[in-house]
């Protein structure tokens, strides 16, 4: 299971004149002596030293890309959220540095204009960020934060409540409409934390201030068709203590008569080009005419239990709060010490799935994490984070043993 670093909940370039001091001026980062040249004339050399990319690079101040080689990381922030850090490294073949971003190496070429662009390696589907054109930034700030600061309930305008264990990453969500449970993730190549909803990810966009955040797919826009998980989501549901909506107002911006943005007086959100401003100064959803949850304070704030019986937020409770210490150890295959397979799990849930053949190591074929059925207490899901849309149903029997699927009996030996 991915496992969250700790770090500082701000990284400003403002105050890193020393890193900047140490890698000089864009024009002294290393390159190779192979240098190629565009339409427009500038020459294009590759970047060969990892620490003259170090401090921040941004795209006109919005999309944000900040190097740290000595960490060995990154992080990158896209002008409407969707980020979060990644790994950096340096090529076998040649030393040149590397990053991973959202199942893709990149190498990076620097044009003699300053401008550095990230060169995917190979192709594919999904958000990348293949040959996009940073520049040095030194006045761009840039928010991040510990994946505890998520923990807790979030609520919308439309009362969407979204509450969140990122011990255990998993999450409740319910509304008048629907009500579910799912699990978290961050696969540390630069997306940065997720909800996984059926087969798809919402990506947690953060607000400057964390305090609240948005939804997104891998692009801009509302995630869902129906209009789940749109608007922004504040702390405890309270918008009141998050926003100064004398101020808030939607607006199109970056000179687009299209693009639309919210500002909610303390923070900003983008919301794309499928939205209008109405009559009364909200906005709408053009396919539907839903409104976007943001810019007004609900008369009172939406209570699950409502729509979803007296014991919804204890259920919530107990699918967040749970107890797997009664799971803590090593779990074989038949009861068998030498069994080809066994199971590894902890007290807080995680799981990794092993096999191992004669005379080899073993192998770690999957893991994730637990959540409990919420009408079954003798039923659990075994959630993969190692690959999308796998689940594991547990069946816990009497005494120390479960029902993998439909594999077999495990036992706890160890």
């Amino acid at each position: 299971m991915k496992k969250w670093k700790k770090y500082g909940a701000f990284i400003f370039a403002m105050v890193m004149c020393l890193s900047f001091a140490a890698c000089g001026s864009s024009d002294s980062i290393a390159a190779s002596s192979e240098e190629t040249e565009n339409a427009e004339g500038d020459s294009e050399e590759l970047v060969t030293d990892a620490a003259s990319l170090d401090g921040m690079w941004s795209i006109n101040g919005g999309t944000k890309l900040y190097f740290d080689s000595e960490g060995g990381y990154y992080i990158y922030r896209s002008y409407y959220g969707v980020g979060g850090r990644g790994e950096m490294s340096e090529s076998t073949e040649d030393g040149k540095p590397m990053m991973t971003f959202n199942g893709f190496m990149y190498d990076f070429v620097l044009r003699s204009d300053g401008v550095l662009m990230p060169n995917q390696n190979g192709d594919g589907d999904g958000l990348n960020i293949h040959r996009n054109t940073f520049k040095r930034d030194d006045t761009a700030k840039l928010a991040e934060w510990e994946a505890n600061n998520w923990d807790g309930m979030w609520q919308n305008a439309v009362g969407e409540t979204i509450v969140i264990d990122t011990a255990n990453m998993i999450y409740t969500a319910s509304s008048p409409d629907y009500s579910m449970d799912g699990t978290l993730g961050d696969d540390g190549e630069g997306m940065g934390l997720y909800l996984y909803d059926n087969e798809d990810r919402a990506y947690l966009c953060a607000s400057e201030d964390g305090n609240s955040f948005t939804l997104s797919g891998q692009y801009p826009g509302r995630y869902s068709d129906d209009g789940h998980f749109d608007g922004v989501f504040y702390r405890d549901g309270d918008i009141a203590a998050y926003t100064d909506l004398e101020k808030a107002k939607f607006y199109y911006g970056n000179g687009s008569d299209t693009w639309l943005w919210y500002n909610d007086g303390v923070n900003e959100y983008f919301l794309g080009d499928e939205y209008k401003i109405g009559d009364d100064g909200l906005a709408y959803y053009e396919a539907d005419n839903k409104v976007y949850p943001g810019g007004w304070i609900p008369d009172e704030p939406y209570d699950p239990s409502v729509d979803w019986g007296e014991n919804a937020q204890e259920e919530t409770s107990i699918n967040l709060e749970n107890d797997f210490s009664h799971f803590e150890g090593i779990w074989y295959y038949d009861g068998d010490l030498s069994a080809e397979t066994y199971i590894v799990m902890d007290a807080s849930g995680n799981w990794s799935y092993h096999q191992r053949a004669p005379g080899a190591e073993p192998a770690e074929m999957d893991c994730g994490t637990l959540t409990q059925d919420a009408d079954a207490a003798d039923i659990y899901y075994a959630e993969s984070t190692m690959y999308d849309g796998v689940s594991h149903q547990v069946f816990v029997g009497d005494g120390d043993v479960f029902l993998w699927d439909e594999e077999g009996n495990y036992y706890l030996m160890e």
